[in-house]
């Protein structure tokens, strides 16, 4: 689904868009939203690069809504594995309270599921 101005991103969607650090764009890659940043741009974590972290090895930053290429759907679409991963890599990071508390609780409601 490609993004479009009109469309509200909250926390949890998952995204395509450019990564950035230090100024250098590294190219677009997959993001979840953490929550909104001022009135036009998003906090978004690129999760398959690692834990949620600022600084040299960013994996968190900002992007603009008119900078995300594709919206590819919510955390509900993930595997439990990469679930696991989220859970994992957010739980330190203080913006990511709310992707960990969804991503937790979707990894126990696919468990349950698989187990019954």
């Amino acid at each position: 689904m490609t993004a479009t101005a009109t469309q509200t991103l909250t926390a949890g969607t998952l995204v395509t868009c450019p990564h950035y650090r230090a100024g250098q764009n590294l190219g677009p890659a997959r993001a979840v939203i953490l929550g909104p940043f001022g009135d036009s741009a998003h906090l978004v974590w690129f999760y398959p690069k690692g834990p949620a972290r600022q600084g040299d090895e960013a994996t968190v930053s900002i992007t603009f809504s008119k900078e995300i290429t594709e919206i590819t759907g919510t955390l509900a679409d993930l595997s439990q594995t990469t679930l696991r991963r989220i859970i994992t890599g957010s739980h330190q990071f203080p913006d990511a309270h709310t992707i960990w508390q969804t991503a937790s609780t979707l990894r126990a409601r696919k468990r349950a599921a698989r187990h019954n």
